[in-house]
């Protein structure tokens, strides 16, 4: 694309020196026009920006300008990178896939050793999040949260979000450490960092939450508390392979879709597979049955963003609230599990979906959080009509009575986060306060 266009401003600068109304340039816009039928947000700007060229004979200028703009559209994000020339948006795979424990250069220890670094507005990075908080890791694996706004050169580290280990100003310093002579892939998050090596372990989320959940539970608070419990692990998989096309990836096939055909095969699918899961917790407590997995873990976190951010920006047209009753409740549910509250952000997820993707939302302007999702802690929800495995019970209840415990020092820092600069952090603090309600 970028030699075309670098052809048709020759070409239309070549053509103002000798004709005020230049056929040649007009011919080479229709040119650029009909190369891309359904042009992106970008194209209509550089088809702009040529004819501006044409019509005022200003080359010098307008030539850095055009230059400038092509170079944008060449770089892209890593979303726009990954869509196809048919529209369709395709997710590359992860590079980064050692394991724990199975990899000798990488034994489970504590004192965090292993570091994540994730972002709040990612579903992905957000699993490691709640398998953490879950468990009872805080201790054991260390954490950084990047900023909101992802810019043409990735994930950065600013003002109050940054790196805790090396102090770096963009997440790829980190993934350059990993690789000798420097990394000149993919960044993306969660990562999965070992202190001691200087080496990305991981960062294929499905992965990682597998290793929190079982590699590291002599360092857990609480070991016993199991998200894939051998018998479950062919009915985890079943519903993984259902989910993450459908729902967990079908969002993004929807929001950066391109052209009609594959938008239209995107949302059918997120519909399709919406309604199936909302019809299996009508009946079950989880989506295996009365157990929570890590299935359910990697489908809530595309839950808990969807009415913020996917039925309008991603153009998903539906809302989990009004059409989904199960799966709200649901969603409900475990968003009020011990700890989770505080990973949950959604003034940040909204900053980062609508300023970042340019390509869908190119003014970056951020609605306000929906109303439902201000006492989100505090919702009732129904799911109690429903059974659920009593051991695994009794350590929630176990861990939400311990969280009880510390609700002091969780108002405390309620109160430190209300005084700040940074926007309210809406449901961690509403967790503490909550917290602190039922105690009294």
């Amino acid at each position: 694309r970028e030699v075309v266009l670098r052809s048709a401003q020759r070409r239309a600068c070549v053509s103002v020196d000798k004709n005020p109304r230049p056929p040649k340039a007009a011919r080479a816009a229709r040119a650029l026009r009909l190369l891309w039928r359904r042009p992106t947000n970008t194209i209509p700007m550089l088809s702009q920006a040529l004819r501006r060229i044409v019509r005022r004979g200003n080359c010098s200028k307008r030539s850095t300008r055009l230059t400038t703009m092509t170079k944008r559209a060449a770089s892209g994000t890593t979303w726009t990178k990954e869509v196809s020339e048919e529209g369709a948006f395709e997710r590359k795979p992860t590079t980064f896939r050692a394991w724990i424990n199975k990899d000798e250069r990488y034994p489970a220890e504590g004192n965090k050793r292993y570091h994540l670094y994730v972002s709040l507005a990612c579903p992905w990075a957000h699993r490691t999040l709640f398998v953490r908080a879950i468990k009872g890791l805080h201790d054991a694996i260390g954490v950084s949260h990047v900023h909101s706004h992802l810019d043409e050169h990735g994930w950065r580290f600013e003002g109050e979000y940054v790196d805790e280990l090396f102090g770096s100003k963009r997440l790829r310093e980190v993934y350059d450490k990993s690789v000798s002579g420097g990394y000149d892939g993919r960044v993306t998050v969660p990562v999965l960092f070992d202190t001691k090596t200087n080496t990305i372990v991981n960062n294929e989320s499905s992965e990682i939450i597998q290793m929190l959940n079982a590699d590291f539970n002599a360092y857990a608070k609480r070991p016993e508390l199991d998200l894939q419990p051998a018998a479950l692990v062919a009915d985890i998989d079943k519903i993984n392979e259902y989910v993450y096309p459908r729902i967990n990836n079908g969002v993004y096939r929807a929001g950066f879709a391109t052209k009609q055909q594959p938008y239209r095969a995107a949302v059918a699918d997120v519909w399709e597979g919406l309604a199936h899961v909302d019809e299996l917790l009508g009946k079950n407590r989880y989506l295996t049955g009365d157990h929570l997995t890590l299935a359910d873990v990697r489908l809530w976190t595309t839950l808990v963003r969807f009415d913020a951010v996917y039925t309008v920006h991603f153009k998903c047209l539906v809302r989990i609230k009004d059409d989904y009753p199960n799966a709200w409740n649901y969603m409900l549910e475990l968003a009020q599990l011990p700890g989770i509250g505080a990973t949950i952000d959604v003034p940040y997820i909204q900053r980062h979906y609508y300023e970042s993707h340019t390509s869908i939302n190119p003014h970056a302007v951020v609605p306000p959080v929906p109303r439902h999702f201000d006492n989100l802690l505090s919702l009732e929800h129904d799911r109690a009509r429903l059974p659920r495995n009593e051991a695994q019970a009794a350590h929630i209840a176990a861990a939400a009575a311990a969280a009880a415990a510390a609700a002091p020092q969780l108002v405390a820092v309620a109160a430190a986060h209300a005084l700040s600069e940074r926007p309210r952090c809406c449901v961690a603090t509403t967790a503490a306060i909550a917290v602190a309600v039922v105690v009294v």
